[in-house]
């Protein structure tokens, strides 16, 4: 099931915000860095706000999701025409089949 939300995840961040929103609990937390800045969102609403801005050029794929803890372990290839392919380290907590809590370790 882990793999399967992250694929979901991977697929729909550049094609569907709305869909890839609602794999997010409502209750759901995302961090990531921009930057120096730790940003960290908290509900699918404001989750479903910063996805919107990911660049759609951008390809993301899944690329690993193993058991980690209470939680997973995974990484995210992407790809872009102008960029060198990347991976992306995460690590998540998954509740009645939605992401309850979604870190990026590493962005490239």
């Amino acid at each position: 099931m882990s793999h399967t939300l992250l694929d979901a995840y991977a697929r729909l961040i550049t094609t569907d915000t709305e869909a890839c929103a609602d794999l997010f609990s409502n209750d759901a937390e995302y961090l990531t860095r921009l930057g120096s800045h730790q940003l960290s969102f908290k509900g699918r609403a404001d989750i479903r706000g910063f996805l919107q801005h990911v660049p759609r050029q951008i390809a993301f794929r899944a690329a690993h999701c193993v058991p980690e803890g209470n939680g997973y372990a995974g990484a995210l290839r992407l790809s872009a025409s102008d960029l060198e392919p990347r991976q992306q380290h995460v690590r998540f907590s998954v509740e009645a089949g939605r992401f309850k809590r979604f870190e990026i370790l590493s962005f490239p």
